[in-house]
């Protein structure tokens, strides 16, 4: 007979009890730190902090805070966190300066001609040298205005004295943080390039030039031959400010489009099937999905990786809906909120709620998602509660007030 325990009135095996002690843990840590710094409140104003801890093991653990940047600052003293400089971010428009050799000109051309009309600006010597023009100096000038150092190597370009210099003035303006430098190797195994480029990753290129990883990277504007639209995934997330790429935004965007009821495993995707959606490689989907991991489940099992289901939790619609719809969770929220506070009469159940907010459950289960994930409502999920995230919608009281309170 199995040995067996019970935990927080459960019967576990002996073999789940580690799962069972490590999420209990992760919630006391959670519940610890989001009561710590909701209860940091802004003397003048009244309003207190918002924590939300995301993570589902101690070791990925992330918490997010809101309020005002006084309120922020605040907690930070009372924490004893350090404000750290922001990241060095260069500015300009991306351009990208391309080193070959003669011999391989076809293959230099191939490239050039997929980064323009992929809308990347590119100094090529065939385009930006004319007759008359002084070579140095014009090499000079791609070198200093260039934020990405592109050098082709092959057998024909190694050990050419030109490209060597060139590749001497694109490591130096590495060094300087001046642009990025980023070796393409055709033809040419790793042993043969210097111990300096051996620490770099130098992706292969065949003689068709296919580079479509380096077209998402490096994304620009040009004056030279007209630009072609840039990838859907850079598209899809143009002048959107969310602090996240625009791989991440082209995944969230495939959730947050297609959701009938924006609940936990509302969609059923693979890997492979998510990145085709979305237009993406397989390699960036997967950066994107952990760069999502908060916000996405990924059920792994032996096999290949891109047949494994991607399921979003419900918090990807709480934080992404504001991108692509018509409502923002996070006032739906404030107003689901007040009235639940301010209204004894308001009513419980979901549905009564959409019918007197005239909305569809697919709008009414974010607004829910994000008072929960703030500690704003009692856990009332449950099976059989489709289309709605809850069957019951109840507040608690105090959380509630500094909820509405720290956001007037």
């Amino acid at each position: 007979m199995p040995l067996g325990w019970k935990f927080n009135g459960r019967s576990v095996s002996a073999k789940g009890l580690g799962d069972a002690l490590q999420d209990a843990l992760v919630k006391q840590v959670k519940a610890h730190y989001a009561e710590q710094i909701g209860s940091i409140r802004d003397p003048e104003t009244g309003a207190f902090a918002t924590a939300i801890v995301r993570g589902g093991s101690l070791d990925d653990l992330s918490v997010h805070i809101e309020g005002s940047p006084k309120l922020l600052e605040i907690v930070r003293d009372q924490l004893g966190i350090n404000a750290t400089g922001a990241e060095n971010v260069d500015k300009r428009k991306p351009v990208a300066f391309l080193s070959y050799a003669t011999e391989d000109k076809g293959t230099a051309k191939l490239i050039a001609d997929q980064l323009i009309a992929n809308g990347v600006d590119v100094w090529w010597d065939q385009w930006c040298i004319n007759a008359g023009d002084s070579l140095r100096r014009k090499i000079e000038e791609g070198l200093d205005n260039c934020t990405h150092f592109i050098v082709l190597l092959s057998p024909n370009s190694i050990d050419k004295p030109w490209v060597q210099q060139e590749i001497d003035a694109g490591l130096l303006n590495k060094l300087a943080d001046k642009c990025k430098f980023i070796p393409l190797r055709m033809g040419l195994p790793v042993s043969r390039l210097s111990v300096f480029l051996r620490t770099m990753l130098s992706p292969t290129v065949d003689a068709d030039g296919n580079i479509k990883q380096l077209i998402d990277e490096i994304h620009g504007v040009s004056r030279k031959p007209p630009l072609g639209p840039p990838p859907s995934a850079i598209s899809s997330a143009a002048g959107i400010n969310s602090g996240y790429s625009p791989a991440a935004m082209a995944l969230a965007k495939v959730f947050v489009t297609e959701s009938e009821t924006g609940c936990f495993a509302d969609l059923d995707f693979t890997v492979q099937s998510l990145a085709e959606r979305a237009g993406l490689t397989l390699d960036d989907t997967k950066d994107a999905l952990h760069e999502l991991r908060n916000f996405i489940d990924v059920r792994r099992f032996m096999g290949d990786a891109s047949d494994y289901p991607v399921i979003a939790k419900d918090v990807l619609y709480a934080n992404f809906d504001q991108h692509w719809k018509d409502w923002n969770p996070a006032k739906d929220a404030l107003r689901l909120g007040a009235d639940i506070l301010n209204d004894e009469s308001f009513p419980s159940e979901c549905q009564k709620i959409c019918e007197l907010y005239g909305w569809e459950p697919r709008r009414l289960n974010p607004a829910v998602t994000y008072l929960s994930e703030r500690r704003c409502l009692w856990d009332r999920k449950g099976l059989g509660t489709a289309p709605f995230a809850t069957y019951e919608v109840i507040g608690k009281v105090d959380e509630l007030r500094r909820f509405i309170r720290s956001r007037s």
